[in-house]
């Protein structure tokens, strides 16, 4: 009995020490805290250190013997792999940025074929996301991406070899410059730690086209399928990131993003979650032509918009297009889009836009002679006057809850650089704090621009930045 008692004292000490030692090692490394490395491997190590710290505690607290310093280390281990990696977990979804560069990572769209969400080369879309915390973990910032149109077969094969028709050489993650996508509550006080989604633009329809059947050329299809793409984007972001829980959404754009956030947003708002109680749209440069003669006499932008209306199948939704029956196409004027946009807009544009100078007015110096010059500042300042008019005679503009930041800076989508953002200033105040007081429900809108003179440097507003178009 004696002989047997201390053979079961001995097999009990032997479980201790090994216990122990067991603990020790393990202990050691959730001290360490950096051995398992980054990425998927390292996780699977810690997840691994992570179950035999559990396993080994539930043990140690069954056995008698286990030193109580080591029990303290193994609840600091514990805290290393489990508590701590929670916590930041927590503070990346709630509490703080998940980095100050405010980086948004790829998400192509699933079951692309199926839904029609192809790019001009037949692969998938797809959008860039960063997740809000804090306040604005409900909230949510959509932009399109611009990136202009083609207006010829030949023209979208080419874009379909881009970035601009193909999501093939896409970045799984990027860095946004622009203002409005800054994690800097200083720099962009609205907007900083909302959801941020930046839409890729490949479809080179303007996010418009639903053409049933992909078109040939050289052998090579081409998808046309713009507006299956935001169907698709916005049902991906409504039941796979939780937009449908949202509180707040801004669907923005620039350029040909914001000429399709004037076609589209209303058509977007009818699909929204149950629990939205605001929904605006700011675009950015999206009056960028209209219906009228360039410089030189013609309408060449007119004959294009045609083309593409056919080819691509465009579809406008509004009301636009039962009121120009036989001549839809020309709801594809941003001016007209505007007309009947019934969503909470706020433009920020120039009348004295540079795309539109050198595309729509065809105004360069290889299209423009020497002995034409002296016509070009009253054109443009005419242009200027006519698109003022246009826009500020309808009732879209004075409607309450719409705003506006119009400049006569020689830029394009000016607004979303610097100085654009705010260093530009009319009427006392910079686009950054007018579109601020716009999100607060008070007027914001500025009123007639100035008008460029005659003699150099022709700018009219000290604040614009150095012309982007050298005539």
């Amino acid at each position: 009995e004696e002989r047997r008692g201390e053979e079961r004292r001995g097999e009990r000490g032997l479980e201790e020490r090994r216990c122990t030692e067991g603990l020790r090692n393990l202990v050691g490394v959730g001290l360490e805290g950096e051995r398992e490395g980054k990425g998927r491997e390292g996780m699977k190590r810690k997840m691994r250190r992570l179950v035999g710290l559990v396993a080994l505690a539930t043990l140690a607290l069954a056995t008698p013997g286990v030193e109580a310093q080591l029990l303290s280390d193994l609840a600091e281990a514990a805290e290393n792999l489990l508590v701590r990696p929670l916590e930041a977990a927590w503070d990346a979804t709630f509490g703080k940025a998940p980095d100050a560069a405010g980086t948004v990572y790829l998400e192509l769209l699933p079951n692309a074929t199926e839904t029609g969400a192809l790019c001009l080369d037949g692969s998938p879309a797809g959008y860039w996301f960063r997740k809000g915390w804090g306040d604005g973990k409900d909230k949510w910032l959509v932009h399109l991406e611009g990136g202009g149109a083609c207006y010829s077969m030949e023209d979208c094969y080419e874009r379909s070899k881009t970035v601009l028709g193909s999501s093939k050489r896409w970045p799984t993650e990027q860095t946004r410059g622009e203002p409005i996508f800054s994690t800097d509550s200083a720099k962009n006080p609205d907007f900083y730690n909302w959801n941020a989604v930046f839409v890729g633009y490949c479809d080179g329809s303007v996010y418009t086209g639903n053409a049933s059947e992909p078109a040939v050329v050289d052998g090579k299809s081409l998808y046309f399928r713009g507006k299956s793409i935001l169907g698709s984007t916005m049902a991906q972001l409504n039941h796979r990131q939780g937009m449908l829980g949202a509180s707040d959404i801004v669907w923005s754009g620039s350029s040909a993003g914001a000429v399709a956030t004037l076609y589209h947003a209303d058509w977007l708002g009818k699909r929204l979650g149950p629990n939205v109680e605001t929904f605006r749209a700011i675009p950015f440069s999206g009056l960028v032509f209209s219906d009228g003669p360039n410089f030189q006499g013609e309408n060449e932008l007119s004959k294009m918009l045609q083309w593409a209306y056919k080819a691509m199948d465009l579809r406008f939704d509004s009301p636009c297009a039962k009121d120009h029956a036989g001549e839809e196409y020309k709801c594809g004027y941003p001016e007209t889009a505007y007309r009947y946009i019934k969503t909470p807009v706020f433009l920020s544009n120039s009348v004295y836009d540079a795309w539109t100078v050198q595309n729509a007015d065809n105004i360069s110096k290889k299209t423009v002679r020497a002995n034409q010059m002296n016509d070009v500042i009253p054109y443009l300042n005419g242009q200027a006057r006519g698109t003022w008019d246009n826009i500020t005679e309808t009732k879209t503009w004075s409607k309450a809850g719409n705003g506006a930041f119009i400049t006569s800076c020689m830029t394009h989508v000016g607004g979303l650089k610097n100085p654009g953002w705010d260093g530009v200033i009319v009427d006392g105040r910079n686009l950054r704090d007018s579109i601020s007081l716009w999100m607060q429900g008070e007027p914001s809108r500025t009123t007639r621009p100035c008008q460029y003179t005659r003699a150099p440097p022709h700018s009219c507003n000290p604040t614009c930045p150095p012309s982007e178009l050298q005539l």
